[in-house]
C-alpha cells in the first residue's frame, strides 16, 4: 500500500523520536481500517508498551471518475477507425484478387491493385505512422497525471482529422488530405506538450 508522502513523513519523524527516547525501540507498525468505513488508515508506530503514537493516513487511492475521460474514449475510437481501415483495405484487395488470393500464403505475383484499394493500404500505412506516437504520448501524459485541457482537445483533434483522413484519402481529393494530415500533427502535439510541461 502506498501512502501520501505527507504521511510517510509524519511516519518517520514519530519513529525518530520514538528512537530519541528509546535507542533500542524497533519500528512496529500497525494498519487498520473498518471495510465499512471511509479509506482512513490507522498506524501506530512504537514499541509496544511505550511511545506508542496513532496517525490517520489517507492512501493513494485512484479516484475513478463516473464517466471515462474523453481522452480515452478516442484512443479507443482511433483503435476502432484503424481496425475499419484495415478491414475496408483488406476488402478492396479481396475484390480484386479473390477470395482463394486472400486464403492462399500470397506468394503469387500479382497485378498492380486498384486505385481505392492502393488508396486504403497507403491511408493505412500513414495512420500507422503516427498512431503509436498518439498513443504513447497519451498514455504517458496519463502515467504523469498531467491530464487536463491540452490532451482532451489535443485527442478531440487528433482522432476527428483522422477521421476524415480516410474517406478524403479514399476518395483521392488532392491537397485536402494533407491538411487533414497536419491538423492531425497539431492534435498530436497538444498532447506531446502536456506530457512534457503539463
Amino acid at each position: 500500500m502506498t501512502f501520501s508522502s505527507m504521511g510517510v513523513d509524519a511516519l518517520d519523524t514519530t519513529y525518530r523520536l520514538v528512537r530519541q527516547r528509546n535507542p533500542s525501540a524497533r519500528r512496529t507498525v500497525t494498519i487498520t481500517f473498518d471495510r465499512s468505513g471511509p479509506r482512513v488508515y490507522t498506524v501506530t508506530v512504537g514499541p509496544t508498551s511505550e511511545a506508542i503514537h496513532s496517525l490517520d493516513l489517507t492512501p493513494e487511492v485512484p479516484q475513478w471518475e463516473e464517466t471515462m475521460r474523453i481522452e480515452y474514449t478516442m484512443l479507443g475510437a482511433t483503435i476502432v477507425l484503424a481496425l475499419f481501415n484495415v478491414l475496408w483495405a483488406g476488402n478492396a484487395r479481396t475484390k480484386q484478387y479473390g477470395t482463394e488470393w486472400n486464403l492462399s500464403a500470397r506468394d503469387t505475383k500479382m497485378p498492380p491493385l486498384e486505385a481505392l484499394a492502393a488508396r486504403l493500404l497507403r491511408a493505412q500505412a500513414n495512420l500507422y505512422e503516427t498512431m503509436p506516437l498518439f498513443i504513447g504520448a497519451l498514455l504517458g501524459a496519463s502515467q504523469l497525471s498531467h491530464l487536463g485541457w491540452k490532451t482532451e482537445m489535443g485527442s478531440v483533434i487528433y482522432f476527428i482529422a483522422r477521421l476524415a483522413y480516410l474517406p478524403v484519402y479514399a476518395a483521392g481529393i488532392p491537397k485536402l488530405r494533407t491538411a487533414i494530415w497536419l491538423v492531425s500533427i497539431v492534435g498530436l502535439l497538444f498532447i506531446l506538450w502536456a506530457m512534457l510541461f503539463n
